[in-house]
């Protein structure tokens, strides 16, 4: 594949990842349709001064799009605002960056494979369930558990509207950012909810931006199941299953759960 080629296979998948139109970058970066286009199938020369702009866009350094490797992190921007979609990328080009110098888990903590095409509700709960409550016999904390994986967290600060937190991993090397503008308690389901995303999905690539809407529903759709397991196994693991089904149960008084929950 000559060097055109290859260009023009790594700016079409990263628009596809950040969510991008190839009319979305000619505007932006204030070119014409055809000169982008032309970097897309590979037929245009290479010219520093268009795709510089290309680059600034799509929120990569040049110098990676033209460099040997290509890594691409398992990270979809899809609808993500500008804002989240710029703070991500530069958060992505500097763990590219220093990727290598951050831990290797010797051992991740495992759990159950949790098939994605699985759309049953009380089958997905039962089985982050179990995960859940094997989980919790050898790490009660949420740092113990960050601690076994040897995932790293970036808190960075990208405003109270902005994204709570995402997960990027390019091969066995990944961390968590997490946006520290946002209240304490969405800050540690946060944290709960990546961690799932490490140990069911870090070789799928996952939305920055996804909310599912059928969350109650007998079945949900299949591209909804990863963060279906993510939020179930951050809710589990703050409040287990038992205590919960219990709190649902029965009359809890005011003010006595949270000494039920500690």
């Amino acid at each position: 594949m000559d060097i055109a080629k290859n260009i023009g296979v790594r700016l079409t998948a990263e628009l596809k990842r950040k969510g991008l139109t190839a009319g979305d970058v000619a505007k932006e970066a204030r070119l014409e349709n055809t000169c982008v286009d032309g970097y897309l199938n590979g037929s245009r020369t290479i010219n520093f001064d268009e795709l510089k702009p290309m680059c600034s866009v799509l929120g990569i350094r040049i110098m990676r799009l033209l460099g040997p490797s290509f890594e691409v992190p398992h990270l979809q921007y899809r609808a993500a605002s500008l804002s989240d979609r710029m703070t991500a990328s530069d958060i992505e080009n500097t763990f590219l960056q220093l990727a290598d110098f951050l831990p290797k888990p010797a051992s991740v903590p495992s759990v159950p494979t949790i098939s994605e095409r699985e759309t049953d509700i009380q089958w997905l709960l039962t089985e982050v369930r179990h995960s859940v409550e094997a989980l919790r016999k050898r790490f009660q904390t949420t740092e113990a558990l960050y601690d076994a994986a040897a995932l790293a967290i970036l808190p960075i600060s990208a405003g109270s509207d902005a994204f709570d937190a995402f997960l990027m991993t390019v091969g066995k090397r990944a961390v968590v950012c997490v946006n520290r503008d946002k209240p304490p308690a969405r800050i540690h389901f946060s944290l709960l909810h990546e961690m799932a995303h490490y140990l069911f999905h870090k070789d799928r690539d996952i939305p920055l931006d996804i909310l599912g809407d059928d969350y109650y529903a007998e079945t949900i759709k299949a591209e909804v199941v990863p963060e279906y397991v993510a939020n179930k196994f951050a809710q589990q693991y703050l409040i287990p299953f038992d205590l919960a089904e219990n709190l649902a149960t029965r009359k809890i008084e005011p003010g006595t759960i949270g000494a039920l929950v500690a």
